[in-house]
């Protein structure tokens, strides 16, 4: 259900049986809706996108008034029955309404809509008149012929799609016409998907090189027998090591810019939520006062830290700094997180056991790291990490020149290429509540860029 005006919902909720309710959304059901459309015989013109009206429209369905967004109404028209303000959503009634209802709306049978293709609805009247209402969701790419002829289509009823026609029209269609970039982005992305099958299949099957074969597959490649050899003996250490070494001493990284709306919450959720955990906050100057709203916390030198950097650095700058206070102050692991609880605090404990033992741009950002530069992960992007003290200072630092989200593979990739283990746990992601995103253009090209190098360099090393 739309979650605005909440009167909306209310009314809604008034008018129709609920089915089915979740703290997520509500089901309602509402029978006439199975029909494909009626006729309506009086209206009322409502402004246009004027939807804290909402309720006021739903009322006046109930009266068998249909609400039709339409300008330059004439005032002498026997159908009309009001026009509603626009300043405050009051409907005056003409003198012919003012004590009764309309004619009530008459439902389309299934003799009279014929349903040809997902996007074409075909109706034929049978000598009715009035408003012909579609029970379609209003879209500005639908359109409407009438006898063959190119008509004025309305938004009726808040939400649905309409128009008027007279006595004696035979046939009225509705066809869907989505613009041409909807076609050339499904043209782009099937092309897309056939240059990754045919590339796989050309990788797999021809005589080209073997490096490139290993690279396109994920496997190990195995320049020098020595290197290889020295990353094996590295990694049968470090893992003899984890089988004994135990994180006691935890940190979780925020990185802030202008996160004052959430970071009280933020903390109060980690420090909750995860109560074996200490808090350090790298704000980057935020001009909204984030870091006042750090220091009037409760906690704050207690269990909660701030590092103030005098301006916007990049997050691969605050993890990189957060890091070196993180090894200087002892502690035994650290914990990425992103501040506007797009990560779950109660899932750092489970993070944090795991080594004791972001719809589309996570989704192609991680295919895209995984494919080129071989990392096994699902999610090679991902900002929400622990890390143990060995793999801080086991790393070379100097390696790492991404400022943005690229910073995150590059971690990734230089951990397994130094033969550390990574091991994932299945969180749920939830999306930003309060700000605004610090992803840009730059940030994502930047990252693109990185991954590429990063591919580069596991084949060239």
């Amino acid at each position: 259900m739309w979650t605005r005006p909440n009167s909306f919902q209310t009314a809604f909720k008034q008018q129709y049986p609920t089915v089915f309710e979740n703290p997520f959304f509500t089901v309602l059901e509402n029978p006439n809706c199975l029909s494909p459309g009626f006729f309506a015989k009086n209206y009322v013109s409502i402004p246009p996108a004027k939807y804290d009206y909402a309720t006021a429209d739903l009322g006046l369905v109930r009266l068998y008034f249909l609400p039709v967004e339409i300008p330059g109404v004439e005032m002498n028209d026997p159908a009309l029955a009001g026009i509603m303000n626009p300043q405050n959503g009051e409907v005056e009634l003409t003198g012919a309404f003012r004590d009764r209802e309309g004619e009530p709306f008459r439902l389309l049978d299934a003799s009279s809509c014929q349903h040809e293709g997902p996007n074409v609805w075909k109706i034929l009247p049978q000598g009715q008149s009035g408003w012909l209402m579609l029970t379609q969701a209003w879209h500005p790419d639908w359109q409407v012929w009438v006898d063959g002829v190119k008509s004025d289509l309305r938004r009726v009823a808040v939400a649905f799609t309409g128009v008027r026609i007279g006595e004696g029209v035979r046939e009225v269609s509705f066809v869907f016409s989505p613009p041409a970039w909807v076609s050339l982005s499904l043209g782009l992305g099937l092309l897309s998907w056939g240059l990754v099958l045919g590339g796989s299949a050309y990788l797999r099957f021809a005589p080209c090189p073997a490096p490139w074969r290993n690279w396109w597959e994920g496997e190990d490649l195995e320049f020098e027998k020595e290197q290889a050899q020295e990353r094996k003996t590295a990694k049968s250490a470090k893992e003899k090591s984890a089988r004994t070494d135990r994180p006691s001493k935890s940190l979780v990284i925020l990185p802030t810019y202008n996160e004052a709306e959430m970071i009280q919450t933020a903390l109060d959720e980690i420090l909750t939520k995860a109560p074996g955990v200490e808090v350090l906050v790298v704000d980057d100057g935020s001009p909204d006062g984030t870091a006042a709203k750090v220091k009037s916390h409760p906690d704050f030198k207690k269990r909660l830290h701030i590092m103030e950097r005098p301006g916007k650095a990049g997050l691969g700058s605050a993890y990189r700094a957060a890091f070196q206070w993180a090894l200087e102050k002892g502690y035994d692991s650290v914990v990425e997180m992103d501040a506007d609880l797009s990560h779950d605090p109660a899932d750092v404990p489970r993070l944090l056991t795991a080594p004791q033992s972001r719809l589309w741009i996570s989704t192609f950002g991680g295919w895209y790291a995984r494919t080129l530069t071989g990392l096994p992960m699902t999610d090679p992007t991902s900002g929400f990490k622990a890390i143990r003290r060995r793999v801080l200072e086991g790393l070379n630092w100097e390696q790492f020149t991404s400022q943005g989200y690229g910073f995150q593979v590059e971690l990734h990739f230089f951990a397994w290429q130094s033969g550390f283990k990574i091991q994932e746990v299945p969180i749920v992601f939830t999306e930003r509540r309060e700000g605004n995103s610090k992803m840009s253009a730059n940030i994502a090209l930047e990252a693109a860029k990185r991954v590429f190098q990063l591919a580069v360099r596991r084949i060239f090393p």
